[in-house]
């Protein structure tokens, strides 16, 4: 019998790192995820509110009630009747209506280390 002179493989301590860096990405990733989440929510209302009939009739009151009814609908409590003014900004100019809605989200990591997203979608009809 011939001995080997290289061993292949990785050791238990290669192992457990490995296991320590796929556990700090799925840790980061459950964090972000009703971030991301949010996100798509808003982005449906947004595009469900351009495409809603004669929306280019109404006055910006109006899209800002329409967009706070759908929020409510998809269980979004970001923006309510008192701060919508803050993040939505809407537009119109020959006969197109422009909606931008700016704002951040925050997400606790752990401890006292937290992630912020900004973000800035704007729509058009």
């Amino acid at each position: 019998m011939q001995l080997r002179k290289s061993q292949r493989g990785m050791t238990a301590i290669g192992w457990i790192f490995v296991l320590v860096l796929i556990g700090f990405a799925a840790l980061i990733a459950m964090k972000l995820f009703p971030v991301y989440m949010e996100s798509f929510k808003i982005d449906s209302a947004l595009e469900g509110l351009v495409h809603e009939s004669e929306i280019a009739k109404k006055t910006p009151q109006e899209i800002r009630l329409l967009f706070i009814r759908r929020m409510n609908i998809e269980d979004v409590n970001r923006f309510n009747d008192h701060n919508i003014r803050n993040f939505m900004t809407i537009k119109k100019e020959n006969g197109k209506t422009t909606i931008t809605l700016q704002y951040q989200a925050k997400a606790a990591l752990f401890s006292n280390l937290s992630v912020i997203a900004d973000w800035n979608k704007q729509v058009t009809n």
